[in-house]
């Protein structure tokens, strides 16, 4: 048995005791004190059996009387386990046991997992340190907690636990590294289950932090097991797979976080969950938990920035969502600057001024597409929803400049590429947004496709397209081989980025090198996907940049 923390004394022993009779003994040389029972007496000692199966052999003045009272300093096996967390008895009902843990826990708990200080010897300074240390960290001085936990570690290096809290200090102060080499430690030590999950959990933290993804997944994992029903553990791991772009898989996360922690406590995972529908566009249950926020977190800009968006896609059902995304946006960008110490989004603007559009309120839609192209020239589309707005506003000749604009950017954008080696080649879609299948949509975004400079493979467009399959099947799948999980990595992970180029293994292509990447679909150009097949003017080589050609360009 050992003691890891000495608390303020208790009543002094008496004697002589009767066999049969509960008392506490001292174990080992710091002579802490712990339930049991007298079996014997021989040649002047009581022969003690203990709680926990243990045996000795004490004088009468290593005996004290088991009377426990609320107010007494103890150490207690949280939950069972082998782990001593310092406490005081806040109730007792016969030999049961209220316990409230100096970081803020309790439970009901038996004598028989209780250990007291030894007889005569208290060391208040070290009960001191460790109150102040935990207060420090409840308080959210790190840098407090992280000196007063290495001063506990220097006198008790054995103890898991102390690591284990340090860890948590040292990722406050975003020393991530030390973090992770601080739960390794405690992990090799003796902890029980809680904190051996809070280790986990926190190295998980720091993986995350580190951008170690995967790590940081397995750790938070593991801390589930041990925690099944924290709804800290359960939100970690949906931040988690919300990075890698795993939008089902963290939508999973949240709602488990929610079911453990009701909404007004957990504000944070209503908040992510809203923004993972609205990812993957269901619009009215992103509207349902965005509002459910506001409701409880009022006026938060950024909140309000991702419920206008919601609004704007469904803009198409009528007015009244335009109008409330108008709402929305506008207060947004009221409050965005106050909050968040920096200019909002230009796209706030850019969604503004469609919904506007789609009101009929031209000169105020104008206003913000202007906005835009003053901090944004080169962004295209907002080009042609210029020329639309002047065009209804009457403006046809500045309406026919904007176009010509918006044709000669994509053209330079095509010049520039020829000029660096671009070829002509066909891509093959293995997914997009279901936007780009709308006719009456006017939405750019991104798709992501396979192409391949290699020119017996590019002829055989039924081979690429048998590939595009294979690849999509694999899509939300959950794998244990590394290389299959890395192929369905490729079409999970759902946040474009259009300069990647990822190579499929050449096991998989006969040999020739095929690469996944994300081609822009500009709507002016290309108003609906109607097949698989894409022309595209690509850079050969690993890296790149592709663009879609018109359909009369391709075919010249």
């Amino acid at each position: 048995m050992g003691l890891l923390n000495w608390f303020r004394r208790s009543e002094e022993p008496t004697g002589p005791w009767r066999v049969g009779e509960r008392v506490l003994g001292e174990w080992g040389q710091g002579g802490a004190l712990f339930p049991g029972t007298i079996d014997d007496f021989s040649k002047g000692h009581y022969h003690i059996r203990f709680d926990d199966g243990d045996r000795a052999r004490l004088k009468a003045e290593q005996i004290a009387r088991l009377e426990i009272q609320p107010g007494m300093r103890v150490a207690c096996r949280r939950k069972r386990g082998r782990q001593f967390l310092a406490g005081t008895v806040e109730d007792c009902r016969g030999e049961k046991v209220l316990v409230r843990y100096d970081d803020g826990g309790e439970e009901w708990s038996t004598v028989s997992f209780l250990c007291l200080p030894p007889l005569g010897q208290v060391d208040k300074g070290l009960t001191d340190r460790l109150r102040a240390a935990f207060q420090a960290v409840h308080d959210g001085d790190f840098r407090r907690g992280e000196q007063l936990f290495s001063d506990l570690i220097r006198q008790v290096p054995e103890s898991g636990l102390l690591y284990a809290r340090r860890a948590e200090c040292l990722f406050g102060l975003s020393r991530f590294d030390e973090t992770v080499a601080d739960c390794e430690q405690a992990l090799k030590l003796d902890l029980d289950e809680e904190q051996q999950a809070h280790s986990h959990y926190f190295r998980g933290r720091a993986h995350r932090a580190l951008k170690r993804h995967d790590q940081a997944g397995m750790d938070v994992k593991r801390a589930i097991v041990l925690r099944p029903a924290s709804a800290e553990y359960h939100k970690e791991l949906g931040d988690i797979h919300r990075e890698l772009g795993r939008r089902e898989q963290a939508l999973e996360s949240y709602s488990r976080s929610l079911k453990f922690v009701p909404e007004q406590e957990n504000v944070s995972a209503l908040m992510m969950r809203g923004s993972c529908y609205l990812d993957l566009e269901r619009y009215d249950l992103a509207i349902a938990d965005l509002t459910r926020f506001l409701e409880l977190v009022p006026d938060r800009a950024v909140v309000l920035g991702l419920r206008a968006k919601a609004h704007f896609k469904l803009g198409n059902a009528g007015p009244e969502d335009a109008a409330k995304g108008v709402a929305d946006f506008t207060r947004s960008l009221e409050l965005y600057q106050e909050q968040m110490g920096k200019p909002p989004p230009y796209s706030f603007r850019f969604f503004r001024g469609k919904l506007l559009q789609k009101l009929g309120r031209f000169e105020e839609a104008l206003a913000d597409v202007d906005s835009v192209l003053a901090t944004q020239p080169q962004e295209s589309s907002i080009l042609r929803d210029r020329a639309e707005i002047l065009r209804s506003l009457g403006r046809p000749a500045e309406a026919e400049t904007a176009l010509r604009q918006l044709d000669a950017f994509f053209h330079q954008q095509l010049a520039q590429l020829r000029a660096k080696g671009a070829v002509e080649v066909t891509a093959v879609l293995v997914m997009a947004n279901v936007s780009l299948f709308d006719p009456g949509s006017s939405q750019d975004s991104p798709c992501r496709v396979l192409i391949t400079f290699d020119p017996i493979l590019a002829r055989d467009t039924d081979r690429l397209q048998e590939l595009a399959s294979w690849l999509f099947s694999f899509k939300n799948s959950e794998q244990s081989d590394p290389k299959m999980r890395y192929l369905a990595e490729l079409t999970t992970v759902e946040k474009a980025n259009v300069n990647l180029r990822i190579k499929l293994p050449l096991s998989v292509t006969d040999g020739a090198v095929v690469y996944v990447t994300d081609l822009w679909v500009y709507r002016g150009f290309w108003p609906v996907l109607h097949e698989r097949l894409l022309p595209c003017l690509a850079e050969p080589g690993d890296t790149g940049q592709q663009l879609l050609l018109p359909p009369a360009s391709f075919a010249s």
